[in-house]
């Protein structure tokens, strides 16, 4: 299977902030939309690469010579426009000499229009000045003059204008655009939008006791299996699962045998790093947390931070890192920690067949009471010079009755538990 690969570039940037009204800067909403559009793509399948992921500034130059380097099967270059505050709506620019360029800006932009509810202003073509072989901008000629590379321009929406920045600043619109655009890309390369996810949030689907099974099965140290009642504890005070942060302990611990930088002492669960930014991949670049439970907490409020929850107490240093970033709050899917929790866009799924395997594992249960046998023969049994009629079970030509019958005929006692008894007649 060829993996589909993507460009986008968030326009403006750092001391460039592009198009500026209402309370809106466009490199900001720029970039929130890329990087949220970003993990739609990743999660689909698709290989996402962007000019940049932080508020820093960029030669046109450089954007497009990166696109170049790259060599996607397609870019985007990411805008919202701006003109004299009466105009409205969204438009997408596109090379007059790219067949797939047309192509992209024909399944994007109809998403745009039904996700966004703006005003249409078409898809639109737009040439160089005294150049018929050229296209006008350069985020669409270059990439198409040196590679061949389909790029297309969105400007969703006019920042200047009230009623289209009432729109832009819903707490939702971000969201909207970069699942608008998701779509129009999957749709470009054939890539199914319908895909099942593993979802962070939620109640458990798996018990301690099931997850304590798993762990024994594959030699985990028993410092792992004991703190697994601290996971369950946790996630029923914040609605994470459990058996999510579980597993992903197994892949950072190597089911709590360590081995790597971080060891047992230092009761971190989830390789979670010191707060500072330039912080490697040393023993001394890890948290220490004073108590194998506090790790826990800690593994617990690193997630809130990707997810958006509140912490549980006082969070350590790099929740607030974490916090920072542009994609904080954002994340759903065990699948989205790639690329985000460790460099790896595969990490996600690693920690997926992990919790896979762990609901997979039946969990124990109560012992089983064995089936009686089907054939029954009713008797007559007399105790005591009393003649009563029991009900028993044919096994072998040979009629068994529950001695408890008995019992109650003779009107006498039964002491002792389990595989020990004594009847009294």
């Amino acid at each position: 299977m060829i993996v589909p690969k993507f460009v986008i570039n968030p326009g403006h940037g750092g001391s460039d902030p592009g198009a500026q009204g209402n309370g809106i800067k466009e490199k900001d909403l720029n970039l929130m939309v890329a990087l949220k559009l970003g993990s739609l793509l990743q999660a689909r399948g698709i290989e996402v690469y962007y000019t940049r992921t932080t508020d820093k500034p960029l030669t046109l130059e450089q954007r497009s010579n990166y696109i170049v380097q790259v060599k996607p099967d397609a870019a985007l270059d990411l805008h919202h426009n701006a003109y004299n505050g009466q105009a409205r709506g969204i438009e997408t620019y596109r090379s007059a000499f790219n067949a797939k360029s047309k192509k992209l800006a024909e399944k994007v932009h109809p998403e745009l229009i039904k996700g966004l509810g703006m005003a249409d202003r078409g898809i639109k073509t737009k040439l160089y000045p005294n150049r018929s072989d050229w296209d006008y901008y350069h985020m669409i000629r270059e990439p198409q003059r040196k590679a061949g590379i389909p790029v297309i321009i969105t400007e969703a929406g006019f920042i200047d204008n009230t009623q289209d920045a009432a729109i832009m600043k819903r707490a939702d619109f971000s969201d909207l655009e970069a699942e608008a655009l998701a779509r129009g890309i999957c749709a470009f390369f054939g890539v199914s939008w319908e895909l099942n996810l593993t979802p962070i949030l939620g109640p458990p689907q798996a018990t301690v006791a099931q997850a304590q099974a798993w762990a024994r099965s594959k030699g985990a140290h028993q410092r792992f299996i004991d703190i697994a009642q601290a996971y369950w504890h946790y996630g029923q005070l914040t609605n994470i699962r459990p058996e999510v942060l579980y597993a992903q302990s197994a892949h950072e611990t190597g089911f709590g045998h360590y081995g790597r930088a971080v060891h047992p002492e230092q009761n971190n669960w989830a390789g979670i790093k010191v707060g500072r930014e330039d912080a490697g991949e040393r023993t001394e670049d890890h948290e220490t947390f004073a108590t194998p439970e506090e790790g826990v907490r800690a593994h617990f409020n690193h997630v809130c931070a990707y997810v958006g929850y509140e912490p549980i107490g006082k969070p350590h240093p790099r929740y607030e890192v974490v916090k920072s970033m542009p994609w904080a709050g954002t994340v759903r899917h065990v699948e989205e920690l790639g690329g985000k929790w460790a460099p790896s866009p595969s990490y996600g799924e690693r920690i997926v067949k992990l919790l896979n395997a762990l609901l997979a594992t039946p969990a124990p249960g109560e012992p089983q009471q064995p089936e009686l046998p089907t054939i029954t023969r009713r008797i007559g049994v007399m105790v005591n010079g009393r003649m009563t009629d029991i009900t028993g079970y044919l096994i072998n030509n040979v009629t068994y009755v529950p001695a408890s019958a008995i019992v109650e005929i003779a009107k006498g006692q039964v002491t002792g538990h389990g595989d020990h008894i004594r009847i009294i007649l």
